[in-house]
């Protein structure tokens, strides 16, 4: 029996040196992985603090800026055609122009967009015509407030929304071009990720080498040591009586 524990110990120090061995290199591993996570968050503060940086940085704020300036006309022009959809609503009913009187009341920056010709303004007037002879049947506050409301619609007023809106959609356009061109934050999105990965496996790995380091060896020299000891004094009990006798 104490033979064949003497031959596990000899495998369990064998086990334990590679073990140890595995252990190095595991932490040579980690230390490779740390090196490259240091390096992805190098390359990251490089990308964050260039000029090239703060260039994309600045066209996203503009494209901000442009999209503000361009929905806020729009919601501008929306709702003086707001004001006026009652009184159109019922000139539809008894003009010539019904069709493109109904594309203003479904969606009038798309009908503007579609009326080459800015058909709107005869109409707008013609309109107003009709609202003074109280044609449209309105009440007379709702009167006095559309007709002051078309009073502001000219064609000068469609011309400038019209060139205010092509201006800012080229502006956009470009800036578009110009941040869809840039694949900086690609770039700092897959030195993120790898970053992210490192971290994970180095703290795997960090697990793995604990394991390791906790594995206890089922038979120590101590206990070879002590089970000897034992088998000896069981012999010396038994011949020190024969001893004796004799």
């Amino acid at each position: 029996y104490i033979q064949k524990q003497i031959t596990n110990l000899k495998m369990e120090k064998i086990k334990k040196k590679e073990r140890v061995k595995e252990i190095e290199n595991d932490q040579q591993v980690i230390h490779n992985m740390q090196k490259d996570v240091n390096s992805c968050k190098n390359k990251i503060h490089e990308i964050t603090t260039s000029e090239r940086y703060t260039n994309y940085t600045n066209f996203l704020q503009k494209k901000q800026i442009l999209t503000k300036s361009k929905n806020d006309i729009e919601n501008q022009f929306s709702v003086h055609f707001s004001t006026i959809q009652v009184a159109l609503r019922k000139y539809e009913h008894i003009t010539m122009d019904n069709k493109i009187v109904q594309q203003y009341i479904d969606n009038p920056i798309r009908a503007l967009h579609e009326d080459q010709t800015l058909k709107i303004v005869e109409i707008i007037v013609k309109m107003n015509k009709s609202i003074e002879l109280n044609k449209l049947n309105l009440k007379e506050i709702k009167k006095r407030k559309i007709v002051q409301e078309c009073s502001l619609l000219t064609k000068e007023f469609f011309v400038n929304f019209l060139t205010e809106k092509i201006k800012l959609v080229n502006e956009l356009t470009e800036v578009e071009t110009r941040i869809s061109s840039e694949n900086i934050i690609q770039e700092i999105t897959l030195l993120e990720r790898k970053a992210k990965e490192n971290e994970n496996a180095i703290e795997i790995t960090e697990k793995s080498i604990l394991d390791l380091k906790n594995q206890k060896s089922p038979v120590s020299s101590n206990d070879i040591e002590q089970m000897i000891e034992e088998k000896l004094d069981k012999k010396v009990k038994l011949i020190l009586p024969i001893q004796y006798n004799n």
